[in-house]
């Protein structure tokens, strides 16, 4: 028997009866099974283990990189990033929405910078940064000291879509425009 169907006089009796009642709350969820672990690749946790015990050690300036002098442009992009995408990235045609000044700093600690901006959840996570990293005019070596780190740690960060040299009137080999990849969040 539908609702509508129902006597006048039985729905006054079940009001009467229900009068006082209040709603039950919602019933508690209660989860057996832990959610499986998010996949990731064999060698990365190696990878990442290998080089935060290099950031804290403080030996990271013995190790051989590229000698990046003074003039040397960085560029990188993933497979997939569209060649156009790089060139107006490097024109400064794209909003810069964050910052990271990593001018006296030691490699470790320009190293602990670089990793809670690339940490940042990809939903609060700048698109477009500007790193500037310096031409090493005022090192000792005459050269760049981050720089040849920063291209390594870059090229090596899954969040990481592409970097290249700023434009002159923005840092020029000083400076990085990096483009950060932003997670979409699954509905």
């Amino acid at each position: 028997m539908a609702r509508q169907d129902l006597p006048d006089e039985d729905r006054i009796l079940f009001r009467a009866a229900t009068a006082d009642a209040a709603p039950l709350p919602p019933p508690a969820t209660h989860h057996f099974r832990h959610p499986a672990p998010a996949a990731r690749p064999a060698f990365r946790a190696a990878d990442e283990a290998e080089a935060l015990a290099e950031a804290c050690s403080g030996r990271m300036e013995e190790f051989a990189l590229p000698d990046h002098g003074r003039g040397d442009e960085l560029v990188f992009a993933r497979p997939g990033v569209q060649r156009r995408l790089l060139r107006r990235l490097g024109r400064g045609q794209y909003r810069i929405d964050g910052e990271l000044d990593l001018h006296g700093l030691t490699v470790p600690q320009a190293h602990a910078q670089v990793n809670a901006l690339l940490r940042q959840p990809g939903d609060h996570r700048p698109r477009v940064v500007r790193i500037v990293h310096g031409k090493g005019l005022r090192s000792r070596q005459g050269r760049p000291v981050i720089k040849p780190h920063l291209d390594r740690w870059l090229t090596h960060a899954e969040a990481v879509l592409a970097f290249c040299s700023a434009p002159p009137h923005d840092g020029g080999t000083g400076a990085l425009y990096v483009l950060l990849r932003r997670c979409r969040r699954l509905k």
